[in-house]
């Protein structure tokens, strides 16, 4: 197991998580592999774990519509063992983070498998999202 310390980044999108995300990760907090992205998000983590799991909920995979019902929420319990072994593969040993916009909607999953995270939350005014696209 890895001693750990998580850090979980979500927000809307457009909301500047990736911004965040990239700065945390220049002080050194474990990403693992995110090749192939510019929005910092660890690329199994996405695609063998989350995507996966919103499949299973009939889910877009981009969460768009529709929204999962926070309070019928399905918890996988190898949730934990399978990002545990993700991060282990690619080398992480402590601090760790997760960047994802999804996190949001599937929040309860994320916190029944790690209720000591840290959460960043990050908001955006709506007129800057707007005028920036």
């Amino acid at each position: 197991m890895i001693n750990q310390s998580t850090i979980l980044i979500t927000g809307i999108p457009r909301s500047g998580a990736s911004l965040i995300a990239s700065l945390i990760k220049l002080s050194g907090v474990f990403t693992g592999d995110t090749s192939g992205n510019n929005m910092v998000e660890n690329t199994r983590i996405r695609d063998i774990v989350v995507k996966p799991y919103l499949d299973y909920l009939n889910m877009d995979p981009l969460a768009q519509f529709p929204l999962p019902d926070t309070q019928q929420m399905f918890i996988p319990m190898n949730w934990k063992q399978t990002i545990e072994t993700v991060l282990f593969n690619e080398g992480c040993k402590d601090k760790w983070m997760y960047k994802d916009c999804r996190s949001s909607l599937i929040w309860p999953v994320w916190n029944h498998a790690y209720p000591n995270a840290k959460w960043i939350i990050v908001r955006r005014r709506t007129g800057d999202i707007i005028n920036h696209v």
